[in-house]
């Protein structure tokens, strides 16, 4: 993709901080179609929102006196579960036990990073590390975690960064934890089956859990879809060990670990 290209369609400020991985994915979406630039540049808009719809609209993108609550309760992806985080992060974390320091990463973790008083409140001692391509959403994080002086970080970067990805999960200590809360159908957008290529490089990490969530009711008018992923369980039974496989507020929570030999 042309470099003009690129800076006409983040000129937006919603979009002006969108790693290029990301939107050159979305541009070659669109070719071979009969398409003016200015029209496919539109269109590339357009599915940028849907893809990135769930970070809650523009007025969140400006952090100005905003709590935790409100933050999560903003964002479409996470308001659903608000209510539920300690009967989440409890279930998710139970295996690594509370004696030592977990570190999480989050993959795709939008405002996730603002849900940290959840990890104390049920006593676990977590170091958080993000990755988030939405440069908005790690600049509003990061602030949040230095003003309440919290173990994290987020990091600006593509989750088609793969090799970026691995290192940062890699130099992370044990035991480790990782995140994919509802972004699989974000990145099977953008290149198909991308989903199991990066569990594939994550398998050879010294990782303890990872964890994937995709919705099971749509976000607005909370009606239930059937939702199989017959190809994403296959996947992980073929080459992980399964831990649990839940489902709360019409999230469904798939935690695996590497085959035990």
């Amino acid at each position: 993709m042309d470099m003009g290209i690129y800076e006409k369609i983040v000129k937006k400020k919603e979009f002006s901080e969108i790693p290029i991985e990301d939107v050159e994915r979305v541009w070659n979406l669109f070719d071979g179609k009969n398409l003016l630039d200015e029209e496919k540049i539109k269109k590339v808009r357009d599915l940028l929102r849907i893809i990135y719809s769930g970070f809650g609209g523009r007025k969140i993108l400006v952090w100005k006196n905003k709590n935790a609550e409100e933050i999560l309760k903003k964002h479409l992806s996470t308001r659903e579960r608000y209510d539920y985080y300690p009967e989440i992060y409890e279930r998710l974390l139970k295996r690594v036990g509370k004696n030592k320091e977990t570190n999480i990463i989050d993959l795709g973790c939008g405002v996730n990073g603002f849900s940290y008083k959840f990890f104390k409140e049920i006593g676990y001692n977590v170091n958080y590390t993000g990755i988030e391509a939405l440069g908005q959403l790690v600049n509003i994080t990061n602030l949040f975690f230095k003003t309440n002086k919290i173990k994290g970080v987020v990091y600006h970067k593509s989750l088609f960064e793969k090799d970026k990805i691995v290192e940062i999960i890699n130099k992370a200590k044990k035991p480790k934890i990782i995140f994919m809360f509802k972004v699989i159908d974000a990145l099977e957008t953008l290149e198909r089956n991308y989903t199991l290529k990066l569990l594939e490089s994550i398998k050879n990490s010294s990782v303890d859990e990872v964890v994937i969530s995709f919705a099971t009711e749509s976000w607005i008018k909370r009606k239930k879809f059937y939702v199989q992923r017959t190809w994403l369980i296959n996947f992980i039974k073929a080459n992980f060990e399964f831990l649990d496989d839940f489902e709360i507020m019409g999230e469904r929570y798939l935690v695996f670990s590497k085959q035990q030999k």
